[in-house]
């Protein structure tokens, strides 16, 4: 189930989204943590973030490569 917390925010190691360069204005970052993946909105560093755990991003991730 997805979590929203401080945590989710501050998360240490983050990964910009490829795609975040595009022009698009559809920019995401994702941190590895010990419970699973944090995701927030890069242009939005304070805003909200929510965690999930492995096995619900990796079905997101599937999911997304059907697009």
């Amino acid at each position: 189930m997805p979590t929203s917390s401080r945590a989710s925010r501050t998360a240490a190691s983050r990964a910009l989204s490829p795609y975040s360069n595009d022009g698009s204005g559809n920019c995401i970052s994702v941190a590895n943590r010990t419970d699973g993946i944090a995701v927030r909105d890069s242009k939005n560093r304070t805003g909200p973030a929510f965690s999930v755990g492995y096995t619900a991003f990796s079905a997101f991730l599937e999911y997304a490569k059907a697009f």
